[in-house]
Formats: C-alpha cells, structure tokens, sequence
C-alpha cells in the first residue's frame, strides 16, 4: 500500500504554487498528460468507503493525530499519543458522469485539506472519548484540588469525505475507455514549458524543490474553483461537530427512564434522562 504523507505548512505553500500553474479541467474533459483534475471525491467503482474515526464521517482518506498536553515545571507541549492514517481507490466524477480513477493505495499521495480539530478535552466529546477506550488511554488522572478530571487532549483529523470537492493534480491516462491519474515527476515541466507559461520564480523554486514522483490532491478552495459544472452540493455529507460528554452519578433511587438534575462544573444545570441499564449511585456517560 502506497503512503498519503501528510505536509507542513511551508511544503503546503509550495504545493500550492505549483498547482496553481495549472488550469483547471472536470474529468469529462481531462485528455492524458499532465492536468489538475477537479470533482467530487466518491469510492471506486465497486469499492469500500472508510469512516474517519474521530468525526465518524464517511471518506475515502483520512490521517488522524490525537495529542496529551504535557505540563513541567518549564514549560508546557503537545505530546503525540495517536497517529492513524488510511486510505482507499477512489474516483473525481463530474454531473455529465466523467470520471478519474485514483488509486491511491498504489501511489504516494501528498494531501492538502484543512483539519477539523477539537482543542479541549476538559470536556471531551463522545468521539474523543470513544477514541481513547479504543487505544486504551488512560484519559483521566486524579488532582489533588479538583478530584477526579480530564487529561488534556486533542485530536487533528484530515478527510477527503465522499462526495466533497477535490482537485488532483497528476498525470491523465486513458486505457480501456477509462481515465485514471498516474503519478508525475519534475522532468514533465521543462524550462522552456515555464517560460511560455510565465512562471516566477517562486513557483519555479517550489517545482525544482519536488523531489518525489506522486499525485497532489487538495480540497482547499482557492486550488478546485467554482466554475466548473461538477455534482451538486448537498452531495456532502454534512458532518455536526461532536458534543462534549460528562461523567455522571445516577443520584440515589434514580432508575432508569427517570429524569434527574445534574448540576456542571460552569454551573448549569442540566436534566438527563437515566440510561437503560443504570440505577442509583452508578456512573455513565451523558452528552450535553
């Protein structure tokens, strides 16, 4: 399986220029050589999807990176705890049905799309939480003060979710009545291609500095553009940001289908609903 290796901010820059110099095509019109190709994201033909894992959303990419806030007497950092990266074939189709295949298992893929995040787990959401009981975090600690509380988290999750808007950019060929998008390589833009097409400096450097044969995916707006005819918008799946979750203790002769009032630590309060399952003086979970 090939990589999808996730980029710095100053490489993101990079990518950017060069794909910029490129004119954007819908995959109905793509013609082999190189091309940005620009359509929204859906599985390969008879493929699977996968499920982010912190935002449950359905995509056919996603790389995840889950950090514990260290706290010394000096100084304080972000310390990896997760990372988790997966990816499967998938296709850039149009509304007139044309399509790119892009099998991205089979090729390095350097992706650029804006991160969802959650910053603070003092109240984690039911997602982050779900993630720490699947790679067994220890996600509370006891403090001396405060009781029982939190660990601070984050989670940084990247997607290209079905059908979201995404230009690629790579080489077009056709075989067999289909199209599909080959890595390219530095020596398919000469000097003399850059001069006719008027290229700075800049975007010259951030060329020359590509030293890896791949395939550019993006879903940032300013590299897909908004003329072109593609499916139509309420394909995307709309994603909710998850809910914080609390702990909470069933108060004593509570039972389940009774509501009860909880008081929260920012001095609301809140009336939920006993669980199935808990009677009084158990804990469990509540969203809010």
């Amino acid at each position: 399986m090939g990589s999808c290796a996730s980029v710095m901010m100053g490489e993101d820059v990079r990518i950017a220029k060069i794909m910029s110099k490129f004119e954007l095509v819908k995959p109905s019109d793509a013609k082999p050589g190189l091309a940005r190709v620009v359509g929204r994201v859906l599985p390969a033909e008879g493929g699977t999807v996968l499920t982010a894992p912190w935002s449950g959303r359905p995509c056919v990419y996603y790389d995840l990176l889950v950090e514990e806030k260290v706290d010394t007497d000096d100084s304080s950092y972000w310390q990896p705890v997760i990372t988790e990266a997966n990816t499967v074939p998938y296709r850039l189709v149009d509304v007139e049905g044309g399509g790119v295949a892009v099998d991205s298992q089979s090729m390095v893929c350097t992706t650029l799309t804006d991160p969802c995040a959650v910053e603070d787990s003092r109240l984690p959401s039911a997602s982050l939480v779900a993630l720490g009981a699947r790679y067994s975090l220890q996600m509370k600690r006891h403090n001396f003060f405060e009781g029982e509380t939190y660990k601070r988290y984050r989670a940084t999750e990247r997607a290209f979710v079905v059908g979201q808007q995404c230009a690629a950019l790579g080489v077009v060929a056709h075989a067999a009545g289909h199209k599909s998008l080959q890595p390219m390589n530095r020596s398919l833009v000469s000097k003399e291609d850059m001069k006719r097409g008027q290229w700075t400096r800049m975007e010259q450097m951030a060329w020359n500095s590509f030293k890896q044969e791949g395939v550019f995916v993006t879903s940032q707006p300013k590299l897909i553009g908004d003329d072109l005819p593609l499916l139509p918008q309420a394909a995307v799946p709309v994603m909710l940001p998850p809910q914080p979750v609390v702990e909470l203790v069933a108060p004593p002769g509570s039972k389940p289908g009774s509501t009860c009032l909880f008081p929260l630590p920012d001095g609301r309060q809140l009336q939920i609903v006993i669980p199935p399952g808990v009677a009084g003086g158990m804990t469990f979970m509540a969203q809010i």
